[in-house]
């Protein structure tokens, strides 16, 4: 894996509520995601073997060293819901030393090393929030993504494959990284 970049917008469900982008997904039990809200929050996880778990340590470039499992405030984050022309391009890039940049809307806001995955798919996340923020199902939770990075060239599009897996009831879509 070299870079995944997409924009995202959400445009309806909790505010708190994350989506954000799948990296290094190795299979459904082991992955990172890079986790956002309309609040302008993120968090970076990892499910392994099943299990999920924080990056132990990563560092943004406004607070420092995060070393909790809070989501932590970026200043690069556009605020708001899509239906009002919100949106975030959400990117990240791997560094081939273990560690990750992660930008949003062209800001380098954090970085975290972790040796856990490389190469892989990449996908999109997407969450409900409790029954007391949200009537879903009843009403729709919207996320929509827009993939920038990697570009599929027309002849790679047959070969570029796309699953959806389903989890905890947490539903993504994922490709193949062409650049391994």
């Amino acid at each position: 894996m070299e870079t995944v970049e997409a924009s995202v917008k959400k445009l309806s469900g909790s505010a708190s509520a994350g989506y954000g982008i799948v990296f290094c997904l190795q299979n459904e039990n082991n992955f990172y995601t890079l986790i956002s809200n309309i609040q302008g929050e993120y968090l970076i996880v990892k499910m392994v073997n099943g299990e999920w778990y924080v990056v132990d340590e990563w560092y943004d470039n406004d607070a420092g060293i995060i070393k909790n499992g809070d989501m932590v405030y970026s200043q690069y984050l556009h605020l708001g819901y899509g239906y009002d022309d919100v949106e975030n391009q959400i990117k990240v890039k791997y560094n081939n030393d273990n560690t990750f940049t992660i930008s949003f809307n062209g800001q380098e806001a954090a970085t975290f090393k972790d040796g856990s995955f490389s190469g892989g798919y990449y996908g999109f996340y997407a969450e409900t929030g409790s029954a007391e923020d949200e009537n879903f199902p009843d009403e729709p939770v919207e996320v929509w993504f827009k993939l920038h990075q990697p570009v599929i060239v027309e002849q790679d599009r047959a070969s570029h494959q796309i699953s959806t897996y389903r989890f905890n009831s947490l539903n993504f879509a994922s490709g193949k990284l062409i650049n391994e």
